[in-house]
């Protein structure tokens, strides 16, 4: 991956979503050049026969922090009530490393796992 400044994001706007809990990070346009350069890194390595996966535009980016996941049914309105009486200030992160995760749902709940961290504003593969 070319190098990059280690990137900051500040973790705020708490969002309830149908399948999670979490953080949105501001502004996603900082942390963008790093989700490309992971993508140009993961392309380049597959080739186009392998990794057919489109690079989200901006407007698609969320990056964010998730605090929680949804494992059953249920009315998400008194969760987001509960959460809304909730006062945090927000925390800033620079980001100094980065790992590829594999990331599913096959067992009817979120497995991952990743890769080892690289170096962020160092000089690695291309």
């Amino acid at each position: 991956m070319s190098a990059i400044d280690p990137p900051t994001g500040s973790f705020q706007s708490l969002t309830v979503h149908p399948e999670a809990i979490y953080l949105k990070a501001h502004p996603a346009r900082a942390l963008y050049p790093l989700r490309a350069g992971m993508h140009r890194a993961v392309a380049s390595v597959l080739g186009p026969s392998r990794f057919t996966e489109n690079l989200p535009g901006l407007a698609e980016f969320n990056p964010h922090v998730s605090i929680a996941y949804v494992s059953a049914d249920g009315e998400a309105q008194p969760i987001a009530t509960a959460l809304g009486a909730a006062t945090a200030g927000s925390v800033a992160a620079t980001f100094s490393k980065a790992s590829l995760l594999v990331f599913h749902r096959d067992n009817h709940m979120y497995e991952w796992t990743h890769g080892t961290p690289i170096p962020i504003g160092g000089h690695g593969p291309t």
